[in-house]
């Protein structure tokens, strides 16, 4: 992991759960594992590889995330971004259950988004082309404060319910 402070840690984590309290976080090249695994950031986080947590991931970052190219395989996911955005160009998240507070635009363009049990994205715009939204076995909720853009995209709940929310278009 790097953050501005040339700070750096691996992790192959296991309780207690690691915490982390900077302004951005990147990880290097390669990847991050760990059992359990909250990320507080000010800032930005960006993912340039595969991030895998075996039971919990939270992420809680300000400014927004960036997972473009990049991936996330977890059981429960929790991303909060109350002043920015998440990015998933060409990117994939693959957990158990996923909830999502993002105050800007969530991007899943040439993207997947796959769970296997229930998922709540609450975002302002969305934007998809040739995007991949799925719950295999649980409900899918998509609430959008803005405007809702799909294009060649795919959303579906398998085995539960799907629900759509636009304040916008």
């Amino acid at each position: 992991l790097s953050a501005p402070q040339a700070a750096a840690a691996a992790l192959h984590g296991s309780p207690p759960i690691p915490r982390f309290d900077w302004a951005a976080l990147a990880p290097v090249t390669g990847s991050v594992k760990a059992d359990n695994l909250t990320l507080e950031l000010t800032g930005t986080f960006t993912n340039i590889g595969p991030l895998v947590v075996s039971n919990a991931l939270t992420i809680n970052a300000a400014q927004g995330i960036n997972n473009s190219n990049a991936s996330i395989h977890t059981g429960t996911l929790n991303i909060n971004s109350h002043d920015g955005w998440l990015n998933n160009t060409n990117g994939q998240i693959n957990a158990q259950s996923f909830n999502a507070d993002i105050a800007g635009q969530l991007n899943n363009t040439d993207g997947k988004i796959s769970v296997v049990g229930d998922a709540y994205l609450k975002t302002g715009d969305v934007v998809a082309s040739n995007g991949f939204f799925e719950s295999q076995t649980g409900n899918f909720t998509l609430d959008s404060t803005g405007d809702i853009t799909f294009k060649a995209s795919t959303l579906s709940a398998d085995q539960g319910l799907l629900k759509l929310q636009a304040a916008g278009n």
